[in-house]
C-alpha cells in the first residue's frame, strides 16, 4: 500500500516537475516589464499562459491589449486611476482572479473526487479477486497537493495582478487569496508532517 501510495506520488512529481519549468517560461515575459523581452519570447510566453490556469474570464474578458505594469499605466493614463476603468482592466485581463480561482478549485476539487473514485475501484477489485481490500491505496493529500502546487503559480500570479489592478474589490479579493493559498500550503505540509 504505502509503495504504491510512494510510485504514484514519484511520479506525479515529475510531472510537476515538468509543468513547473513551462510556468516559469509563461512568466518570462511578464519580467522586466512590457519592453523587457523580446517579441519571441513574449510571443512563446503568452502561449503557455494555459499552465498557470488562465484559460477562460468569468466576465468574458481577455481582451485586454495588455496585461501587467502597463495595465496599471493605461488606467491611470486614461482616466485618472477610475475605479471604473481600473475594474474594467482588471476583469478584461488575460489572468482574471476569479477564473483562475474557479479553474483552481475546480482543479483540486475534481482531482480529489478522482482520488477517491480510484480506491473504491482498486478495492472493489481486490475484494472480486478473493484478496485483502486497500481502502486507502492513495490517501489524502497524495494527489490533491500534485494539483495545487500547479496550480499555486497562477493563483499567485493572478492574485498579483489584481492586487495592482486598482480596482478596490479585486485588491481585496486578490490580497484575500494570497492568505488563503498561505493558510492552505501550511495545512498540507501539516498533514503530510503528521503523516509520517
Amino acid at each position: 500500500g504505502g509503495a504504491a501510495s510512494g510510485a504514484a506520488g514519484a511520479g506525479a512529481g515529475s510531472a510537476t516537475a515538468l509543468i513547473s519549468q513551462v510556468q516559469f517560461l509563461s512568466l518570462v515575459s511578464r519580467i522586466g516589464g512590457p519592453d523587457g523581452q523580446p517579441e519571441s519570447t513574449k510571443t512563446l510566453s503568452q502561449g503557455l499562459s494555459w499552465s498557470n490556469g488562465h484559460f477562460f474570464s468569468v466576465t468574458g474578458g481577455g481582451s485586454a491589449a495588455q496585461d501587467g505594469p502597463s495595465r496599471r499605466s493605461e488606467v491611470l493614463e486614461w482616466d485618472g486611476g477610475n475605479q471604473t476603468w481600473a475594474c474594467q482592466l482588471a476583469r478584461d485581463s488575460k489572468i482574471e482572479l476569479f477564473a483562475t480561482l474557479i479553474f483552481s478549485f475546480g482543479a483540486v476539487l475534481v482531482t480529489s473526487v478522482l482520488r477517491v473514485l480510484f480506491n473504491k475501484w482498486v478495492a472493489w477489485l481486490m475484494r472480486r479477486k478473493g484478496d485483502e481490500a486497500i481502502e486507502n491505496l492513495l490517501p489524502f493529500p497524495v494527489w490533491e497537493l500534485q494539483v495545487f502546487l500547479i496550480t499555486f503559480t497562477g493563483v499567485a500570479e493572478a492574485a498579483g495582478e489584481a492586487i495592482i489592478s486598482g480596482c478596490l474589490l479585486y485588491e481585496i479579493v486578490g490580497g484575500l487569496s494570497l492568505l488563503m493559498v498561505s493558510c492552505f500550503t501550511a495545512i498540507f505540509f501539516i498533514v503530510i508532517a503528521m503523516a509520517c
